[in-house]
């Protein structure tokens, strides 16, 4: 695959141009033609929905609507390649990068001149900045969808399918409950979160969280422990955090280069998991159970999020504390002379990077907390929360 230079001018408005021809679509649209909803199996979902005859049985912080097809198996792994961590689970990306390619695409020589452009670009980056182009609201938004490849994988994906929740952990503390939490897409594969719940009467404004990169096994328990996850359950909200996979080291750029190869990104994906999670927040939200959706970011996640914050303008509120210009590369994790990429890496979207990092920018649509790295002051989140959904 040709890719352009980043050592020019011209070559920062190539990347806006780039789009994924209909011949490029035509494998993956063969391979998803015959998903449905998959079947409503113990092996999969645990129990199937119970019918009119056969009332819910009622799941203290764990209710979830009809719409959303869910089951219980508890002490059961998630599993992606035998892997307990999902940071380092990739294969779902890769094959997804795959099907759309189509057979017999050389990945190799393209991840290494992904690599090489992106080395160029960071020379580029630091030098000048990124680019300084007035966009409006609705231009912004746009682009953004368009140059991460997020309106092309939202047009692969099969409609009208079913939200399946399986609950494969769940402990209960004195002031929260917190349960793990696996959401099946026929795209994307397993894709685990973790759930925190207040004991307190709700209904409960909630959160949704694309976390940092973990030093530890599972980002969701490293936000909840340390990035304030608790701290916000603790304060009446209800928390739910994506656990990304493929987020380490060689993983995140096996999977962040195959889908930069397929002229998509892992930044549409990470968009696109975390739509599965406010769809089922805004289904608990109309049956009571949630009051608003407010999104939060920490570190790598954050830049995740300012983007989506950038283009999905029904949130209710944005707390980040990180912000970068979506061209990053540096030496692997296991060979310092060797170089990946991070999920965050989306060469096209850097056009639009100093309008997504304008912190003081007054078309931020909704309400916009910025704090230092790591969230040293929780209690001003909550409070910056509490404003925002008028709590006492």
């Amino acid at each position: 695959m040709k890719r352009p230079s980043g050592s020019s001018a011209e070559s920062i408005s190539a990347l806006m141009t780039r789009s994924l021809s209909p011949v490029r679509l035509a494998p993956l649209l063969i391979l998803l033609s015959g998903c449905v909803a998959p079947p409503e199996t113990a092996s999969l979902y645990g129990d199937p929905p119970p019918t009119e005859e056969e009332p819910p049985e009622s799941k203290p912080g764990l209710d979830i609507p009809d719409d959303v097809v869910w089951g219980e198996e508890l002490g059961t792994s998630w599993g992606c390649d035998g892997m307990d961590d999902p940071a380092f689970c990739s294969h779902d990306y890769v094959a997804l990068a795959e099907g759309i390619v189509g057979p017999g695409f050389d990945f190799e020589a393209c991840r290494a001149d992904l690599v090489a452009e992106a080395l160029d670009l960071w020379a580029q980056v630091e030098a000048d900045g990124p680019p300084r182009t007035p966009w409006t609201i609705s231009e912004l938004a746009a682009g953004i969808r368009e140059a991460s490849g997020l309106a092309e994988l939202r047009a692969l994906r099969p409609r009208n399918i079913e939200l399946h929740v399986t609950v494969v952990s769940s402990e209960m503390r004195d002031d929260h409950s917190d349960h793990f939490l696996v959401i099946r897409d026929p795209m994307l594969g397993e894709v685990p979160a973790r759930r925190l719940v207040p004991n307190s009467p709700g209904p409960h404004p909630a959160v949704l969280v694309l976390p940092g990169h973990p030093s530890q096994p599972d980002a969701t328990l490293e936000f909840a422990d340390h990035q304030r996850g608790r701290f916000l359950a603790q304060n009446g909200y209800d928390v739910l955090i994506l656990s990304p996979r493929a987020y380490s080291g060689r993983p995140e750029h096996d999977a962040a280069t195959a889908m930069l190869c397929a002229d998509l990104s892992m930044v549409a994906v990470r968009h696109l998991e975390a739509l599965l999670l406010k769809r089922l927040l805004r289904s608990l939200e109309d049956t009571g159970i949630v009051d608003g959706v407010a999104l939060m970011g920490h570190s790598g996640g954050s830049v995740q999020a300012n983007a989506l914050a950038r283009w999905d303008h029904s949130f209710d509120a944005m707390v980040t504390d990180h912000f970068w210009p979506y061209v990053d590369v540096g030496p692997c994790q296991d060979d310092v002379d060797d170089f990946c990429v991070p999920d965050s890496h989306a060469p096209r979207l850097l056009p639009y990077a100093d309008s997504i990092e304008s912190k003081d920018d007054p078309d931020w649509v909704m309400p916009l907390h910025v704090q230092e790295y790591g969230y040293p002051e929780p209690e001003a989140i909550v409070s910056f929360l509490d404003d925002v959904f008028a709590r006492d």
